[in-house]
């Protein structure tokens, strides 16, 4: 995640991300070179959601059911 003062934030998640098929798949060929498909958020599976490091609870915490993310802006 990158923040308004310029610096990232990286977390690696420990969980897969799972699609039904490769339609709603973000990382499939159809889709890979589509930089308009979104990638949304999947959270974590119920059994490791507390022990997420910080910068995933916030997410967890900014995101909608639907996996999009909803951040304020960064101010200019």
């Amino acid at each position: 995640m990158r923040l308004s003062d310029g610096s990232a934030q990286i977390a690696r998640l420990d969980y897969p991300f799972l699609y039904p098929n490769d339609i709603g798949d973000p990382f499939s060929p159809e889709h890979l070179n589509d930089p308009s498909y979104p990638v949304t958020f999947q959270t974590p599976p119920p059994e490791l959601r507390a022990n997420e490091p910080p910068l995933v609870q916030y997410v967890i915490a900014h995101s909608t059911p639907a996996g999009f993310t909803i951040l304020k802006p960064c101010p200019a």
